[in-house]
């Protein structure tokens, strides 16, 4: 890049432009405050003077891959106008200094999919401006420091496999604005702290893929602004959370592999909303109601491995099912003629079961795949 003479050059933005190059030396002579630099092959270290740049509030190295560098440990100025830092899916690595709490004007930060290690440092604590946070895929095998209740800004909080563990803070029912959390694929365990209740701005809600334990909290219904419900593969039990009926918004809801036991119940007839819906390998029990299986905007049911019992209802003309699994319960024929009706079926699973009749009706269907 012949960039060298353009000294007051203040805004640059290359993304998605092929330049496959180490970091040009020439940029490190400039005034920018605005540096953008996504996906454009570049390879090799950083040099670290750019994280110092006086003026520099925007700076996008992501994607790229084989990009490599630390975050500076010292002197990254409590003066930084530095707002936004996105350098996910990099090559970047190293601990989170306490450096990064001197970036008092930061509002968003995307350090996902990196090879950071360690743990977040206390100081996270001092950006009070940040409104998004990403720090998925990296390995911070620590605690999440309770300075992160103090991000009374904060939005959009995604920790997706971080190899955190310990219990999920209580502080972080003082989020009161958050309304996107993800904690997928750590190690938390302990309980769903009933803090998160205060949380009703949440859309988006995953904790799935821990080791939380004890019952799934009825205050989850009060989350009533959810369309987003991740609780599975952890290792609750007892019943359904009968607050789920609250969640009229919900679009897909995930509670597999979660130990849950009893009936499911009826009352879940109001989520008119609800297009997926995951329950498998549980032990849930009793009947299939029927206001299940007619939930008008549900596409995906799976309800395999369980201990259902009985028959399956009606379906009703209008359902929209595309995908169901029965798979590994004890329900029984035979199966309802109204099967017929789910003219956007794609894939029915009822093996091991007791049904009876199965072939006579799904002759007539354009089903990719189903068992008996």
């Amino acid at each position: 890049m012949m960039l060298k003479n353009l000294t007051q050059l203040q805004k640059l933005v290359l993304s998605y432009v092929n330049i496959s190059s180490v970091v040009p030396m020439s940029l490190t002579n400039m005034s920018l405050t605005y540096l953008d630099l996504i996906s454009t092959g570049l390879y090799g270290k950083l040099p670290d003077n750019i994280f110092h740049f006086p003026n520099l509030q925007v700076l996008f190295l992501g994607y790229n891959y084989d990009l490599t560098g630390n975050l500076p440990k010292v002197n990254w100025s409590s003066s930084s106008s530095l707002q936004q830092l996105f350098l996910g899916f990099s090559s970047f690595s190293g601990e989170l200094a306490d450096s990064i709490g001197y970036l008092k004007s930061l509002n968003f930060l995307h350090l996902a999919n990196c090879k950071f290690s360690g743990s977040i440092p206390d100081s996270f604590g001092n950006l009070t401006q940040i409104t998004a946070i990403f720090l998925g895929g990296n390995s911070f095998n620590s605690q999440i420091p309770f300075t992160l209740s103090n991000l009374n800004q904060l939005i959009h909080l995604d920790l997706r496999g971080c190899k955190f563990s310990g219990s999920i803070p209580e502080s972080l029912g003082n989020l009161t604005q958050i309304n996107y959390i993800s904690f997928w694929g750590n190690s938390f365990n302990g309980q769903i702290p009933f803090t998160l209740s205060n949380l009703n701005q949440l859309i988006h809600l995953d904790l799935s893929g821990n080791n939380l334990h004890g019952k799934i909290p009825n205050f989850i219904g009060k989350l009533i602004k959810l369309e987003f419900l991740g609780l599975g593969d952890n290792n609750f039990n007892g019943p359904f959370p009968c607050g789920v009926a609250n969640l009229t918004k919900l679009v897909a809801l995930d509670l597999s592999s979660s130990e849950l036991m009893g009936p499911i119940p009826s009352n879940i007839s109001g989520l008119h909303n609800l297009q997926e819906l995951y329950l498998h390998n549980n032990s849930l029990n009793g009947t299939l109601p029927s206001s299940l299986l007619n939930l008008p905007s549900l596409t995906d049911l799976y309800l395999g491995s369980n201990r259902l019992t009985g028959q399956i209802p009606e379906f009703q003309h209008k359902s929209k099912l595309m995908h169901i699994d029965l798979n590994h319960n004890e329900l029984r024929g035979p199966i309802p003629q109204s099967i017929s009706n789910l003219v956007n079926l794609t894939q029915l699973d009822l093996s091991s079961n007791n049904f009876c009749g199965v072939v006579e009706y799904l002759s007539m269907m354009r089903v990719e795949e189903y068992h008996s």
